[in-house]
């Protein structure tokens, strides 16, 4: 069994605890390192419309929002070697293409958001190509999405969005670890404005947390959304504080 295997399979399973707060994971099962090999021994059909994602395809997988079914959220197995081999192919900007594509062709709905695994580090320059991407996503009529946000906690900012990991990153799930203090993420602008108000400050005042930051990527967190973090003292019991993420 290859390692990138039982790595998939790892990052299934912590995936599955991730989502599991906005997400409906019922769909998401979570196979044996054998079943995943044979998914991804799958060879893909020249007219998949994902094809240009890799050769990873077949583990790919979607899950729907719990509060908007209509709009789902899609993981990518991006740049994965072929089948027993271990040369990845590179991460570079033709994806930002390829995800629009994706797009502009009604494979995936025009309010989804996407996760992209790489089988290798992030570098800067890959955090940047992720920046031009969501840059161009954004660039979208949002008005009949804004009509569907009514009544719930999500603005326009938290759909086509996506969100770049790497898949050693995925192989725990670090929010379970007991250095790790708990972290929410804030989205609504309602419950936002109570914790500026609760706090005395304006937004600009609070500290940041990096979109990139490590925990900040595993809780979704996107720019004007607020992290709320509890620390346990052993002094004064728990405490809470908050920064905003950019």
């Amino acid at each position: 069994m290859s390692e990138i295997v039982k790595k998939i399979t790892k990052s299934r399973k912590v995936l599955h605890e991730l989502l599991s707060t906005e997400y409906d994971i019922s769909s998401l099962k979570l196979y044996s390192d054998n079943e995943i090999d044979k998914l991804y021994s799958i060879q893909v059909e020249r007219n998949d419309p994902f094809v240009t994602l890799g050769n990873a395809v077949s583990c790919n997988f979607s899950v729907n929002h719990k509060i908007l079914d209509s709009v789902k959220l899609h993981v990518f197995y991006y740049n994965f070697p072929e089948y027993k081999s271990t040369k990845s192919t590179k991460f570079n900007k033709s994806v930002i293409q390829r995800i629009i594509d994706l797009y502009e062709s009604n494979t995936i709905g025009p309010f989804d958001n996407i996760i992209i695994i790489l089988n290798e580090k992030i570098t800067e320059s890959y955090e940047t190509i992720m920046s031009n991407l969501n840059e161009s996503l954004k660039s979208y009529d949002f008005k009949p999405l804004n009509k569907m946000l009514k009544k719930t906690n999500f603005e326009t900012r938290h759909f086509r969005t996506g969100f770049l990991f790497d898949i050693d990153s995925l192989q725990v799930n670090l929010l379970e670890h007991e250095l790790v203090p708990k972290h929410e993420v804030v989205r609504s602008s309602d419950k936002i404005e109570e914790i500026l108000e609760k706090c005395n400050c304006q937004l600009d005042e609070l500290p940041i947390i990096k979109q990139n930051d490590a925990v900040a990527r595993l809780i979704l967190c996107v720019s004007g959304d607020i992290c709320k973090i509890t620390r346990k003292n052993l002094t004064s019991g728990y405490y809470e504080y908050y920064r905003l993420c950019r």
